[in-house]
């Protein structure tokens, strides 16, 4: 913590945020993050069928690795503290340094804790409250596993950023997408050999949901910028009127 506190790259990169070091909106914002994406990840399709197959075979568990029940503890407010204050402590420095979240990333940081740390919860409710599996459920274990489990999978292909990258690939928005990319790369070689040296393309139409480009804004926005900067453009700038590219492939 002390080396990325301490870096000197800090100061240079801490003149882009105005907005940074501020506490009560950092923790009110971080606090909102926590609510929104702990939220978000306990009542996904996928987590609950995870937690029913958990829980149908939670007493076999701890029968055969007592860890979980003597080690896990039975203080389910307890570990349900802990799992927003793992949200919470990946989420809240990125508003203190930044004022903003800006990306995602420390957020699949704490994705990758709060799933496992889930089910320790999960666990703790079943240490304390043995009831909420009700005894005559194991008789049909098994059955009501392969259920869950069917679920479970089908769910976790067809759900969220599986289901967004499946439509992507059968509707051809991705490959009209690469089209249109690979024509704005000849756009913009070809602006940097006129005079002005000044682009004027289309946006991307339709872009595809899975793999998201940012695109093009103001002149000065950091799309346009680095386009500029890339290919020795002395602006780049969105033309409305252009005609766009075929949505067909040209291979």
């Amino acid at each position: 913590s002390m080396l990325m506190i301490l870096a000197p790259g800090n100061a240079g990169r801490g003149v882009y945020f105005p907005e940074k070091h501020r506490l009560w909106p950092s923790i009110g914002m971080s606090i909102l993050q926590t609510i929104r994406f702990g939220g978000t990840w306990a009542f996904s399709g996928t987590l609950l069928l995870g937690s029913a197959l958990w829980m149908l075979h939670y007493r076999k568990l701890a029968e055969r690795r007592p860890l979980l029940a003597n080690r896990v503890g039975s203080n389910p407010f307890l570990s349900a503290s802990v799992l927003a204050a793992l949200v919470f402590l990946c989420v809240f420095p990125a508003y203190w340094s930044t004022g903003m979240l800006g990306q995602h990333r420390t957020a699949n940081v704490a994705c990758f804790f709060f799933v496992p740390a889930w089910f320790i919860h999960l666990s703790t409710w079943l240490n304390r409250y043995p009831k909420l599996v009700p005894a005559w459920v194991p008789r049909d274990r098994w059955r009501a596993s392969t259920v869950l489990v069917i679920l479970f999978v089908t769910n976790l292909a067809i759900a969220s950023n599986s289901g967004r990258a499946i439509a992507d690939l059968v509707s051809g928005r991705a490959q009209r997408s690469d089209v249109q990319l690979r024509a704005r790369y000849e756009e913009l070689r070809t602006a940097a050999s006129t005079p002005e040296r000044i682009a004027r393309i289309p946006l991307i139409e339709d872009p595809p949901k899975t793999l998201y480009v940012i695109d093009l804004r103001d002149r000065w926005f950091l799309t346009n910028v680095d386009y500029a900067a890339w290919f020795g453009l002395r602006e780049v700038h969105i033309d409305s009127t252009a005609q766009r590219v075929p949505a067909k492939s040209t291979n």
